[in-house]
Order: C-alpha cells, then structure tokens, then sequence
C-alpha cells in the first residue's frame, strides 16, 4: 500500500501548485 501515500503525496503537491492537475488525473 506504498502506492496510495506515494500518490497523496504528488496530489498535495500538484494540489498545491495546481499545475496540470486535470491532465495527471486525466
């Protein structure tokens, strides 16, 4: 379940940038 935090962690991060953050999700 690495996975799961590795991806919070670049969700917060893109989050808080908001930088392409639809195209990561997309």
């Amino acid at each position: 379940m690495q996975l799961f935090p590795l991806w919070m962690q670049v969700d917060n991060l893109m989050g808080s940038l908001g930088h392409h953050s639809s195209f990561f999700y997309s």
